[in-house]
């Protein structure tokens, strides 16, 4: 009987862990801003048409910038995905081609750059068409999208920054060169 009580008593405590687990997500993903997760598309353009409260004009000038951005990333999107597949194919080759997986993430990387320029054109071309009051507004939604796409706060780091005395980055290079 023991061994069925603990079962049960485990399987309430997996079972609590479980929903705490869905709950910390959901508030990580709701609990800060109105912002919608993964910023794009339609819902960030309706989130942008509530918090700047936009003109018809500017909903026009946003829309087409968007759809400018959407035409000029897509290919470079495609190529990323070919890309990536091509990268996880190599893992399963032995010994690994470090200068093929060495090429295709140096293509990768130029890609995934010029995707960034795109993004950035996108906002800029955004925060052309906004008055002053809508522009203050976007900074700060471009501030805390920034701050949003960096990576989780780790032990300590309250707002998502490495401390001060902490190390600038991964050291250079792939380890092992």
């Amino acid at each position: 009987m023991e061994t069925k009580t603990l079962i049960r008593w485990l399987s309430g405590v997996i079972a609590i862990l479980v929903l705490l687990n869905l709950g910390l997500i959901g508030w990580m993903f709701f609990g800060h801003s109105g912002m919608p997760p993964g910023a794009g598309g339609p819902a960030a353009f309706r989130f942008l048409e509530r918090e700047l409260a936009l003109t018809d004009q500017q909903e026009q000038l946003v829309i087409a910038s968007r759809e400018a951005l959407s035409e000029r990333s897509r290919p470079l999107e495609d190529s990323a995905r070919a890309l990536r597949k091509q990268l996880f194919a190599l893992t399963r080759q032995s010994p690994l081609p470090v200068a093929e997986a060495d090429q295709i993430t140096r293509q990768l990387g130029n890609i995934i750059s010029q995707l960034e320029r795109n993004r950035f054109q996108h906002f800029k071309e955004i925060r052309d068409v906004l008055n002053s009051d809508q522009q203050s507004r976007f900074d700060n939604i471009l501030d805390e999208l920034a701050q949003r796409q960096g990576p989780p706060p780790g032990p300590g780091q309250g707002n998502g920054n490495r401390p001060p005395d902490g190390p600038p980055g991964p050291p250079d290079g792939p380890p092992g060169h």
